[in-house]
């Protein structure tokens, strides 16, 4: 699978920028420009990945005709604990103004130049070629027009891939992408009819299908003086499900929308999922609706603090948090030390502009009513640049405030599907009486210091003010107490044989 993404993203960089040295007079100009262009396109492939991983594009070959060219070009892709993935194309490019390649299609606007690409068969793509049935998995054309924008369509073939603990199959599709040469956005919209996934069973897990019907795929993304991802990216499906012990859980037409921006304030991001129609088994389940935004986070500082990720950093501790729990020696070198002061440093730069998260919504509705929670954290810097790590993640939070809500009808809605009436509720508990599963959940509800029953309706709600004030359901306690309050409750939760 990645190995698919990153040859897309490549493909994104490539028609956004490689190609953009593609003009009447190739064959002149391109041998001086092309190590400027290669950079150009390896910043926008960067761009197409995000913070997952580092990649790049090579030129291997290239040999200039009077009305062609050739080229071969490497893409690269590294991810922290992975072994890298290489990529080789061929492109075979065209001078205008009629190519004969687009002359055979009955394509007869003139343009610059055109190019044809595709994947080649080597070590790194050799299981992507078995799984497409020997077809050719990628290929596209190239079209550079005299408004100097850039128009590019990529199609892979159908594949089925097949791993030990996951299978992989797709019905194929396509991307148009455009771009202007001297702009680092680019315009994406690409669909695709079919794509599964099955989990195979393992253990206690049992297997399971997701499926997308109908994806589709559009966008407008673009590259910030800091090399951070601009634009926003919509994906939808006419079908989102799941399979598994003979029951289909569908979230009907799912759409999700990203927006990322660059304002005075810093730098900011938005997501917006929405499911209008969740049913199982054929029941109806209601909707739900997903939305969030970071803001205020400092373009530099985050850049740097993705870099870190990318370049695995923040591994070592993990790896050393792992070796503590086994018992072995865990840091023989100091790099647990090292890599904590590294990841605090880079927190509290991003935490300079004071960022804000923002769940806006995560509402669940059924015909007779809703379930949802909101919630807002306004983060600060902390005085003191030697503080712990522990006491860094403790403080960090300046005020906010958090609202839950479920209700009586929802859990209701929720239980029909799964024939959760009495006795074979409590059973899921293991312990059998004669009550329902809202009857079970507001019970513990009303054990939780955190939670209050009103009504037909389980309520939370939690404001932090600066400097040191809690107000949790109407009752004030200081910050030290609330910690408290949720270790005791912790303690409980995993002593239960004491109460």
């Amino acid at each position: 699978m990645k190995k698919i993404l990153v040859a897309l993203a490549g493909v994104v960089a490539l028609s956004a920028a490689g190609c953009a040295w593609i003009t009447w007079n190739t064959g002149k100009s391109m041998p001086t420009r092309m190590d400027a262009l290669l950079e150009h396109a390896n910043q926008q492939l960067q761009v197409a990945l995000g913070h997952e991983g580092e990649a790049k594009i090579e030129l291997l070959s290239s040999t200039f005709h009077t009305f062609s060219a050739d080229a071969r070009y490497r893409v690269t892709y590294e991810s922290v604990g992975q072994d890298p993935v290489q990529l080789e194309f061929v492109d075979r490019i065209e001078y205008g103004p009629l190519p004969w390649s687009r002359v055979t299609r009955m394509q007869l606007m003139p343009v610059m130049a055109t190019s044809n690409f595709s994947l080649v068969e080597t070590e790194g793509s050799a299981t992507w070629f078995s799984a497409s049935k020997g077809e050719i998995p990628l290929r596209g054309g190239i079209s550079v027009n005299y408004d100097e924008t850039i128009n590019t369509h990529v199609e892979f073939a159908p594949f089925e891939i097949t791993e030990q603990d996951y299978s992989l199959s797709s019905s194929g599709g396509s991307l148009l992408l455009s771009s202007a040469q001297d702009d680092d956005a680019v315009a994406i919209s690409g669909e695709m009819e079919r794509l599964n996934i099955h989990l195979k069973s393992s253990g206690n897990i049992r297997s399971v299908y997701l499926y997308l019907v109908g994806i589709g795929v559009n966008a407008h993304l673009g590259t910030s003086l800091q090399g951070l991802r601009t634009g926003w990216l919509k994906v939808g499906s006419t079908d989102v499900g799941f399979q598994s012990s003979g029951k289909t859980l569908s979230f009907g037409r799912v759409a999700l929308h990203d927006e990322y921006q660059v304002a005075e304030g810093g730098y900011s991001r938005r997501q917006i999922v929405v499911a209008p129609n969740i049913r199982l088994a054929g029941w109806p389940f209601g909707s739900a609706r997903l939305a969030w935004r970071v803001e205020g986070l400092d373009p530099a500082a985050l850049k740097g603090f993705l870099q870190g990720r990318r370049s695995g950093v923040w591994s070592t501790m993990n790896a050393a948090d792992v070796a503590e729990t086994n018992g072995a020696d865990t840091d023989p070198q100091g790099l647990l030390s090292e890599s904590d002061d590294r990841l605090e440093a880079a927190m509290l730069k991003l935490l300079t502009n004071r960022p804000k998260f923002v769940l806006e919504e995560l509402s669940f509705k059924v015909s007779e009513g809703e379930s949802r929670a909101d919630m807002s954290v306004q983060f600060r810097r902390p005085d003191d640049d030697s503080i712990s790590f522990a006491d860094l993640i403790e403080q960090m939070p300046e005020s906010g405030n958090v609202n839950l809500e479920i209700s009586k009808s929802t859990i209701d809605a929720w239980a029909r599907p799964f024939n959760l009436g009495r006795f074979t509720a409590d059973a899921m508990l293991g312990v059998f009486s004669s009550r329902t599963l809202w009857e079970i959940l507001s019970v513990e509800a009303e054990r939780s210091p955190f939670l209050v029953v009103v009504d037909d309706s389980i309520l939370m709600k939690l404001q932090l003010s600066p400097p040191n004030d809690v107000d949790l359901n109407g009752k004030k306690m200081t910050r030290e107490a609330f910690l408290r309050t949720i270790w005791m409750d912790m303690a409980r939760r995993s002593l239960p044989a004491l109460h």
